[in-house]
């Protein structure tokens, strides 16, 4: 008897596909320096969220009395110039963190692309010649470059990206969630 098929459908099925797709043990240190960029954009988002409090106390005139102690010391160490300059500063370090997670993720997806078409050459090129004098060689292999394309462009691309976002959402959400006696020694 046989053993009953797997649903075609949902969260395992796609994940499976990727975990194939990207080869995971090759694919697990690049991965890694991904995530750790990820979580430094993340880390510099919530302290520019976190400066902005104090300086537009400051700007507004009202000091930084309803602030937690955190941003209170932050509001005292410097003025609205030094304070603005700490936003810009942390801000541009962010521009570049992301700009760096973007390239990394572009450079993985991209060689996973390459990866997967020399495996799917491979396996394309080890059929029987008579197999390949009845069909199209080059429709299969144009196939292969634009599915290959759309795979690593759209979608592992495409899932980084939105990894990277969902990671820094949910740091902004997990900070702005915790009580307030938390935030206040957090930093």
């Amino acid at each position: 008897m046989k053993a009953p098929a797997r649903p075609s459908g949902g969260w395992s099925a796609w994940l499976d596909d990727y975990r194939v797709a990207l080869d995971a043990p090759r694919s697990r240190a690049p991965l890694l320096g991904v995530l750790a960029l990820m979580l430094l954009s993340a880390a510099l988002d919530l302290f520019g969220i976190g400066l902005v409090a104090p300086f537009v106390g400051l700007v507004m005139g009202q000091g930084s009395a309803g602030l937690p102690q955190f941003l209170r010391a932050a509001a005292g160490m410097a003025d609205i110039g030094g304070l603005g300059l700490a936003i810009v500063v942390v801000f541009v370090a962010k521009a570049f963190a992301t700009y760096h997670v973007q390239r990394r993720i572009v450079r993985f997806s991209e060689s996973h692309r390459a990866h997967l078409m020399s495996r799917l050459l491979e396996t394309f090129l080890s059929r029987d010649y008579a197999e390949h004098l009845t069909r199209p060689t080059a429709e299969r292999v144009n196939t292969l470059f634009w599915h290959t394309a759309q795979y690593a462009g759209a979608t592992l691309a495409g899932s980084l990206r939105l990894l990277t976002d969902a990671v820094v959402l949910l740091a902004v959400a997990i900070w702005g969630d915790s009580p307030r006696a938390e935030r206040e020694g957090a930093l």
